[in-house]
């Protein structure tokens, strides 16, 4: 995503694209966020503990307009952000959390300040997602069941297997 602009409410304030593992408070989540001012820049922020304290990577000299990007392979999250949106550059290294395969995407906006509403704009979002593999189902043919065999005695052993999200060779 693009954050285009983020306004000035506090130095901390950000417009971010977040994964987080439920919609309550305090729930695992990563995210890659632009400040508005470049002492603090952009961040990878994470919270590998339900109530936990979070982490964060940082890299300062930089604000909107940036791209951000959140990737997740597992339980591995890695953030980027880029100037044009093609050329990325990773944010701090990539953190392994155990978080639910249903995890909730998402834009966030903070003001991080209890008196003002913090306004952004954020543009140019996708997101894709890859279906969850489902391991494949494997059916004996050859021999039968409660076969029984004298020794010593070659066996030949057959099966058949179906995948419901792939093929099988």
């Amino acid at each position: 995503a693009r954050v285009v602009s983020v306004q000035d409410t506090s130095n901390n304030a950000k417009a971010a694209v977040m994964m987080r593992e439920s919609l309550a408070a305090g729930s695992r989540r990563v995210l890659a966020d632009v400040e508005p001012v470049t002492s603090t820049g952009i961040e990878f922020i994470w919270r590998p503990i339900s109530n936990g304290v979070s982490s964060s990577s940082s890299v300062t000299g930089q604000t909107a307009p940036n791209w951000v990007r959140l990737t997740r392979t597992n339980n591995t999250f890695t953030a980027y952000y880029s100037g044009n949106g093609t050329a990325w550059t990773q944010i701090g290294t990539s953190t392994n959390i155990t978080m639910a395969v249903g995890a909730y995407v998402g834009l966030a906006v903070c003001s991080h300040s209890t008196t003002a509403l913090c306004s952004s704009v954020i543009d140019s979002v996708s997101a894709s997602f890859l279906t969850t593999n489902m391991p494949p189902v494997i059916s004996w043919v050859v021999p039968a069941n409660n076969s029984t065999f004298i020794q010593p005695k070659t066996i030949t052993l057959t099966a058949s297997a179906t995948d419901a999200d792939g093929t099988v060779t």
